[in-house]
């Protein structure tokens, strides 16, 4: 178990490093799921569909001004509240137009 629990550690330090990202998030992975970015009043929000008709949203987090959004090759971590903060990661080829 303990070599379990190193792995899935190390694994989600990486995964961090690899978007750049400073901070710890409880992290859901949507790679299935079409998604997209909007801007109402300047409160960014970040849509994801289940079954392509069920939409969900989340706000953005700012930092200093400045949405935490994460761009690495084909994927893209958002990190967003729905309750609390998650990092969320889609895969870029699904997103919608904005």
């Amino acid at each position: 178990m303990s070599d379990i629990l190193t792995n899935f550690v190390s694994a989600r330090k990486k995964l961090l490093d690899v978007f750049k990202c400073k901070d710890d998030f409880p992290i859901k992975v949507f790679l299935e799921h079409r998604w997209n970015i909007t801007d109402q009043e300047g409160v960014i929000f970040v849509n994801y569909y289940i079954d392509n008709v069920e939409r969900n949203s989340a706000v953005v987090v700012k930092k200093s001004g400045s949405p935490l959004i994460y761009k690495y090759a084909s994927y893209t971590m958002v990190i967003a509240i729905d309750c609390i903060k998650f990092a969320y990661i889609f895969k870029n080829e699904l997103k919608d137009c904005e």
